[in-house]
């Protein structure tokens, strides 16, 4: 039975001690509230296995920009290996378990595998391919880097101001490549290619291929390989005493290629972007190399561009979108580029120029 006497509380509170638990729960509240709006991303690469120098470039470059604009989003990595199965799989579960609200993609192939479900999912999808076929007519997606064809025009004209007349092109079998060199061959007119072969990514021995072109009187070569291809064709060519000007894609810009060329990349250009001295300082200073400068460039230049875009994770997928594909003119690491709508295609534009390796690059 319960008496008249009143009841007293069990818990009293002093004044100072009430105002430190609703100071408590406020900033509680809020720091909820900021971590709701915090851009949430997940970021697919080969981080091991085949391409590991490029994922871990990309994702340098990524990093040293979220480090100058105070780390506003949150960012999951996810090591696929170059495997389209284990791409897909962190695709799922980037989406479904993580909830992220957007997904960066490494290399044409990884992006042509998940594009179709970034699509369907209406799920962000920043994707660092150069095959027009992952972006063209999807709202979802949006390319990082330029396209293979657009990569292959400034190559054939090029190859074209240096008069070569004698020339032989080889490819790796992959999206990318196989671009590359469709791209050159509708470009370059002034002369008929003297032969024109594709192989495996695994193939280590090009002296057959090297031989045959040698017979066919070919005196340029144009190359766009897997890993580790480009410094062996070069160096095999060495060997066999044919003395050819050699000219590729990115591919020639990894350290590791010109490790296995030992020497014999020297002289030979390339295509790709440009990245700006005081990017390769500060990414040198930051990382103590300063290899694939161009893949670091363009991430540290996306870093930068989300932050421009001023999304945050209570932002639609449509919202998100809608704000990455507005008009934007931005100076960075890879210099002035912007976001590109056309004919259905969504793309980053930088502008692409010709490098080439010298004593010290294969030092």
């Amino acid at each position: 039975m319960i008496s008249g006497r009143a009841v007293r509380p069990l818990l009293r509170f002093s004044k100072p001690l009430l105002s430190f638990f609703i100071l408590t729960i406020f900033l509680f509240a809020s720091t909820a509230d900021a971590e709701e709006d915090r851009l949430k991303i997940g970021f697919i690469g080969s981080f091991s296995g085949p391409g590991s120098a490029w994922g871990a470039a990309c994702r340098n470059g990524f990093e040293l920009g979220l480090e100058e604009i105070s780390r506003p989003f949150t960012v999951i990595y996810e090591d696929d290996q170059l495997v389209l199965s284990k791409t897909v799989s962190a695709f799922n579960k980037l989406v479904e378990r993580d909830g992220v609200n957007l997904i960066v993609v490494l290399s044409s192939g990884p992006s042509m595998a998940i594009a179709p479900l970034a699509e369907k999912r209406k799920v962000p999808l920043l994707a660092w391919a150069s095959n027009e076929k992952v972006s063209l007519g999807r709202r979802y997606v949006l390319r990082t880097w330029p396209s293979a064809e657009r990569e292959a025009a400034v190559m054939a004209a090029e190859a074209a101001q240096r008069g070569y007349d004698k020339l032989g092109f080889i490819i790796s079998i992959n999206d990318f490549t196989q671009a590359i060199a469709r791209g050159f061959r509708s470009q370059y007119k002034l002369a008929p290619l003297l032969i024109d072969e594709e192989y495996p990514p695994e193939t280590q021995d090009f002296r057959p291929f090297l031989l045959k072109a040698s017979a066919k009187g070919v005196k340029q070569l144009g190359t766009c390989l897997s890993f580790g291809q480009s410094g062996m064709i070069a160096k095999q060519a060495k060997e066999l005493s044919l003395n050819l000007e050699l000219f590729g894609c990115e591919s020639f810009e990894d350290s590791e290629e010109h490790r296995i060329a030992a020497g014999a990349l020297n002289g030979a250009w390339y295509v790709s972007a440009q990245s700006n001295h005081s990017f390769a300082q500060k990414y040198q200073t930051r990382f103590g190399t300063s290899n694939l400068l161009t893949a670091a460039g363009s991430h540290y230049d996306l870093a930068h561009l989300l932050l421009r875009k001023n999304l945050t994770g209570k932002m639609s997928a449509e919202q998100i979108m809608q704000a990455l594909l507005s008009p934007l003119k931005v100076s960075g690491a890879l210099g002035e580029f912007q976001v590109v709508s056309v004919n259905g295609d969504n793309y980053i534009d930088f502008s692409m120029g010709v490098s080439i390796i010298n004593k010290k690059d294969s030092d």
